[in-house]
This record gives structure tokens, sequence and C-alpha cells, in this order.
């Protein structure tokens, strides 16, 4: 049977905008210094907290019977698969991923992207780190800065020589 073609775009609507998400039970986000996966997996119910989303545009590509293929475009932290979940109770449905391709992270997309197989071959071509993370400040640091960012820890002020933001 499947869903109504207006009920589908009248519900994929509805989550089109900036909303509260609550991060599927099964995710990596971390509560009380534990991640939800860890509680979901020993069966114990904990307290997820919503977190603003925004939603730009969610494009119905194909629907067939209970089945629909759908390009998002969202901010960073948006749960997918909390979308579909969404998108399932909205149509009194259920509703789950069969499958996900990111094609867009920021500034990149699948026009540079290269096979996990084909790295080898792909080495001269990949991007410099000069050319990665453009929106972001460079700091030069000292031995002290050096120390922290080797064990991954937040550089201070007080250890970044120059580049520090001032905001």
């Amino acid at each position: 049977a499947g869903v109504a073609e207006e009920a589908l775009a009248a519900a994929l609507a509805t989550l089109v905008g900036s909303f509260d998400q609550v991060p599927p039970a099964f995710s990596a986000k971390h509560v009380g210094g534990r991640r939800l996966y860890e509680f979901a997996r020993r069966g114990e119910a904990v307290v997820r907290a919503a977190v603003p989303v925004t939603v730009h545009a969610l494009d119905l590509l194909a629907h067939r019977g209970d089945e629909v293929e759908i390009l998002v475009r969202c901010s960073p932290g948006t749960y997918v698969r909390a979308l579909a979940r969404d998108l399932g109770e909205r149509l009194g449905a259920g509703g789950h991923l069969t499958a996900l391709r990111r094609t867009r992270s920021g500034a990149f997309d699948l026009q540079g992207a290269v096979p996990g197989d084909d790295l080898t071959d792909a080495l001269p071509s990949l991007l410099p780190l000069s050319a990665l993370l453009l929106d972001l400040p460079a700091v030069r640091v000292g031995d002290a800065g050096r120390a922290l960012l080797v064990h991954g820890r937040e550089l201070g002020k007080g250890v970044v020589l120059d580049g520090f933001p001032e905001s």
C-alpha cells in the first residue's frame, strides 16, 4: 500500500526549519560521561536532551510503496537517522534508514572524494593540510603549545605565540 504522496509531502515539510531534535538512542552522544549507545546496549533508559538543529531542505527523490529516498541538506549535528524516525512518527508508520550517503560536509563534496581502495594511487592529488579548515584561524605555538597539541588538549591564550582569536 504505502504512504500517500500528499501525506508524505506534508510530513516532510514539518521537518524543514530550525527545531530541537532528540538524538537516537544508539548514538555516540555523551550523557554523564558515557555514550548513549552504551546505555542502549544495556537496555538502560536515559534522558536524551534535545539539541537545536536546522534542516535547510528535504527533497523527495523517489517514493516506492513504503520506501522513500530523500536528499537532506542540514546543519552539523543533525541526526539523519532521527529524521527518518521522526518522519515515520509523523506518518504513523515508523521509520528507519536502509542507506545513508553523505554527499557533502562543509566545503567538501563528492567531486573531490577518493575511494578508500584508491588512496595509494590518489596520494599526489590529495589536498594539502593548508587547504583544509580554512574557516579556522591559523595559530603558531611554541614548545608548551606543541606539548598540549600532541596530547589533544585545548590551547589557551598563554601558549599561542600569535594568531589567537580575540573573541
